[in-house]
């Protein structure tokens, strides 16, 4: 029982319409019921019964701490608002660790892949381990082929191609092997 929550034991009630029959076979059976939970309460908490009949009687009302003190309950636990608030912080530090190694993993190559991870797919960095590996493949592939085209480029002659010449140039290639 949470220690912040209230249990009461009463004497059971009821209503009834009809006759005076009627009336007394309502208290009849509010009688058996009153000494049904009687002797449940007294086989859980050892307390006689005359003194649990005087309980129900007054309407008692116990804290988690009085209730497992007198035995109506194994365990107290802590309140229910810092079970919750744990639950919830705990989430907040799984979810911050998870963006954090995401973040580690970044880079402009692997952009796309890490903030679809952050925001849509909400995928850790393990699970997107296999698109991060592709993304350094293609990476490679083409740095691979911007050192060939550096290659074949060693005989040009001492004039130098202007910045605009260069930048078509790239722009031609990359259309060509279908990076842009």
């Amino acid at each position: 029982m949470p220690s912040n929550a209230l249990m009461m034991i009463h004497n059971p009630w009821g209503y009834c319409e009809g006759d005076s029959e009627d009336m007394q076979k309502t208290a009849e059976s509010l009688d058996r019921i009153r000494e049904s939970c009687a002797g449940i309460y007294e086989l859980r908490t050892g307390i006689p019964h005359d003194e649990i009949l005087a309980m129900m009687k007054a309407e008692t009302w116990m804290n988690g701490h009085e209730a497992k003190a007198k035995g109506f309950v194994d365990e107290v636990s802590g309140e229910v608002h810092d079970k919750v608030s744990d639950a919830y912080m705990a989430g907040v530090r799984d979810e911050r660790k998870r963006l954090q190694e995401l973040d580690e993993l970044m880079s402009s190559e692997r952009e796309e892949i890490i903030t679809r991870a952050k925001y849509e797919t909400f995928a850790t960095a393990s699970a997107i381990a296999v698109d991060l590996v592709k993304s350094m493949k293609d990476s490679r592939k083409r740095l691979s082929d911007m050192k060939f085209d550096s290659w074949e480029c060693r005989d040009v002659s001492a004039k130098m191609p202007s910045r605009d010449e260069v930048e078509s140039g790239v722009k031609m290639m990359n259309r060509m092997r279908g990076y842009a």
